[in-house]
Parts: structure tokens; C-alpha cells; sequence
């Protein structure tokens, strides 16, 4: 799981990084939401690249703003 998720990762940020925030809430949900959703991915990389933020954005319903760094 670790690998896909590291692959889904990194294919995510080639594809979307232009419009999306990355670090946002919306950024690590989707992430995780086409990692673990066959179906889902399938039709994310289908829809044309300018419809992905928005079909991500009804998705998930997460902020697309950066989130504060919090220091554990």
C-alpha cells in the first residue's frame, strides 16, 4: 500500500500541481481518496486536465488553502 500510495502521490502532483494547493487539505484527501478508489482514478485521469481540480473539488468538499504547519 505504501507504494501505491507513494506512486498515486507523485503522479497527483505531476498532473494537478498548476491549480492546486499543495499541502491543502484537499491536496492529502485526494490523494488518499485515488489511491484507495480504482473507479475513481480511472475517471480522474480521464476528465480533460483543466476539469480534475473541479471533479476533486465535489469530491471531497476540502480547502484548496495551505495549511498551517504545526510543530509536534
Amino acid at each position: 500500500m505504501d507504494i501505491l500510495y507513494h506512486n498515486m502521490a507523485s503522479k497527483f502532483s505531476a498532473v494537478t500541481n498548476a491549480k492546486m494547493v499543495i499541502a491543502s487539505p484537499l491536496y492529502w484527501e485526494s490523494i488518499e481518496l485515488l489511491a484507495k478508489d480504482e473507479i475513481l482514478r480511472g475517471v480522474f485521469y480521464a476528465i480533460p486536465d483543466g476539469c480534475k481540480l473541479h471533479f476533486l473539488k465535489r469530491k471531497i468538499r476540502a480547502s484548496n488553502e495551505k495549511e498551517a504547519e504545526t510543530l509536534l
